[in-house]
């Protein structure tokens, strides 16, 4: 008990930054995995400005020997502003004065960002999240991790409608919110030779989401023609 004590705070620290140090899909039902290998852990509650939930970052880390007696502490994941970073399993949205939560997903993936559209909200008063996931093992080595493609999702503030935006078997390059448009722009990539690079046989297709609509629809454009 007193070995677990002392491994707590630290696995708290691991969690905003855990990076690849996982080394396989954190899947408790994974084929093989041996019960107790690994330490379900949350970070502190973020809460961002003008909202009514606080959002929990869950994930799990793996249990070594070496993590025994130390005293580090953690005061939350990493946040800057309207998102926050790490590499999370899940997201648990809690609304104020309430202490039910909700789980974001039952889906096997990393969250790695998760961004308040804060023009949006200034805007047309719709509270929207939008995250960079790994939801697919794209390089075939058996784990998510930073090496694989992210894709973008979107959600509802208490983490409702959460459904990917951007296009299967597509490298997102970036993205940009156009208020005045209502609008969140994205690029993609068809990287048929899997390098993550835009090369001169591969195509880039661009998107627009209307943040405006409920239905949050994906439209492709072309401003290079068709």
């Amino acid at each position: 008990m007193r070995n677990f004590l002392c491994l707590l705070p630290l696995c708290l620290l691991c969690l905003g930054c855990i990076g690849d140090q996982i080394k396989r899909p954190l899947n408790p039902e994974e084929p093989g995995e041996e019960k107790g290998k690994f330490l379900a852990v949350a970070t502190l509650p973020v809460h961002i400005d003008s909202t009514s939930y606080l959002i929990h970052p869950v994930g799990k880390i793996e249990v070594r020997e070496e993590y025994y007696g130390s005293d580090s502490h953690n005061s939350g994941s990493p946040v800057s502003g309207d998102s926050f970073y790490g590499n999370f399993s899940n997201l648990r949205f809690q609304e104020l004065n309430s202490e039910a939560f909700t789980a974001l997903t039952a889906q096997n993936i990393r969250i790695r960002s998760v961004h308040f559209l804060r023009e949006i909200f200034d805007n047309t008063g719709k509270q929207l999240l939008l995250y960079n996931v790994v939801d697919t093992d794209t390089n075939s080595d058996e784990k998510l991790t930073s090496e694989d493609r992210e894709a973008l999702y979107i959600s509802t503030i208490n983490g409702g409608n959460f459904k990917k935006i951007s296009p299967l078997n597509q490298v997102v390059l970036g993205f940009r919110v156009v208020p005045a448009m209502k609008r969140l722009y994205f690029r993609s990539l068809q990287d048929t030779n899997d390098n993550g690079q835009p090369d001169a046989e591969e195509k880039l297709h661009y998107f627009y989401v209307d943040l405006a609509s409920e239905a949050l629809k994906v439209t492709e454009y072309f401003p290079v023609g068709a």
